[in-house]
């Protein structure tokens, strides 16, 4: 989990990739746009799904209550 975790990470901090999660920050005194990031859990979901297992089925989802404890959990 943590090695996805890492990958996320590198993945949705690079300026070369294009996703819905890049948001304005701030502007130079050149009138240059900065880029922050903003996300939530579901940009994880959103990032297993659609680039690191882009060519199988979903693989994950959000799920309001889990059915059963959880055994690890991820934080942002």
């Amino acid at each position: 989990m943590r090695k996805l975790q890492r990958q996320f990470d590198k993945w949705i901090y690079d300026r070369n990739n294009k996703h819905p999660y890049w948001v304005i920050a701030d502007e130079d005194e050149e009138g240059d746009k900065i880029y922050g990031v903003c996300f939530n859990t579901e940009a994880f979901v959103y990032w297993l799904n659609d680039v690191k297992f882009v060519k199988r089925k979903k693989v994950e989802r959000l799920i309001d209550k889990p059915a059963d404890p959880l055994k690890k959990k991820l934080r942002f």
